[in-house]
């Protein structure tokens, strides 16, 4: 897979659809490209969150939404590729236009609440295990790598992530942030998300 966003016309990448999408089946959120909308809440800043826009004469995929405390817990996500992906490489650039929470990318994603983060979150890089929730509306993540990062907002960093069985090997600008192991995925799709004005340059896996 590789997308620039250079194929998606500039707009909203979807309209508003309140929770008609949960029993119907509506054009308006199927694909668009390679991507999907898999995850957002019934406030309206969070079904207009991704948006195609030209930047310095390219199109990229920002992602505009800041969830709020009644809606923390969801986290704007668009996801690819195949479910059954196991061994691959993942690269995204991407420039988080603030510090203040997390901002990255998903690998082996199961659905919206069993995956692996890798991104920033103010001034640590960091890799996670999200596995379903501790209690109502308190996922349960376990960090599995971290470490302080030299980044202001506007930069584009550059994520490079290699899963090979359970073996994963994550960096951030070259810089390596985690060579570990763990067996909770074995497979999944890819994925872009952030709590944050972000905007994402372009995918290679």
């Amino acid at each position: 897979l590789r997308d620039e966003f250079e194929t998606l016309p500039t707009g909203p990448l979807s309209k508003v659809l309140w929770a008609r999408a949960e029993y119907h089946y509506l054009p308006e959120s199927g694909p668009k490209g390679p991507w999907n909308i898999s995850c957002y809440s019934s406030s309206l800043g969070s079904q207009r969150a991704w948006k195609v826009v030209e930047h310095a004469g390219h199109n990229v995929l920002q992602q505009n939404y800041k969830p709020g405390k009644s809606d923390s817990h969801v986290h704007p996500m668009v996801v690819a590729g195949d479910p059954l992906w196991e061994n691959y490489v993942l690269n995204v650039s991407f420039s988080p236009q603030s510090r203040d929470r997390r901002s990255g990318v998903m690998f082996r994603i199961r659905n919206d609440r069993c995956y692996y983060f890798f991104g920033v979150e103010g001034d640590q890089a960091v890799l996670k295990m999200v596995q379903e929730e501790t209690s109502f509306r308190q996922p349960f993540e376990k960090t599995l790598a971290t470490r302080t990062l030299d980044w202001s907002k506007g930069d584009d960093l550059l994520v490079q992530i290699q899963v090979d069985g359970p073996h994963i090997v994550a960096s951030i600008n070259g810089q390596q942030i985690a060579d570990l192991e763990d067996t909770t995925y074995a497979f999944g799709r890819i994925g872009l998300t952030s709590d944050i004005p972000t905007r994402f340059n372009g995918v290679e896996v």
